[in-house]
């Protein structure tokens, strides 16, 4: 009884999610990996020019390591060059949502 409860209970949560990237035009590769301290937490799935000096793209994100505490700033590496996480409106139930 027990396993069962606790397997669909965690089947059930998303822990990956797209999330909009942006970093400088010669940063973002599609299949580079994402890190943050040192861990992989995702990977880019793809990217488009922005503006003559930056790139956007999407990026499969492990959620539970990028939102678990809104107070902290985090720093997110595509091979050693910083990118950014684009926030939208969805994203603040997820950091709410972790904090709880």
């Amino acid at each position: 009884g027990q396993e069962v409860t606790a397997r669909m209970f965690y089947r059930a949560t998303v822990k990956k999610k797209f999330i909009p990237i942006i970093g400088s035009k010669n940063d973002i590769k599609n299949g580079e990996k994402i890190l943050l301290n040192g861990n992989e937490i995702g990977i880019v799935c793809s990217n488009e020019k922005f503006h003559a000096d930056s790139k956007v793209g999407l990026a499969k994100i492990n959620i539970s390591s990028v939102f678990s505490d809104k107070s902290e700033e985090k720093e997110l590496y595509v091979k050693n060059k910083k990118i950014e996480l684009k926030k939208t409106k969805w994203m603040d139930s997820l950091i709410s949502k972790n904090n709880d």
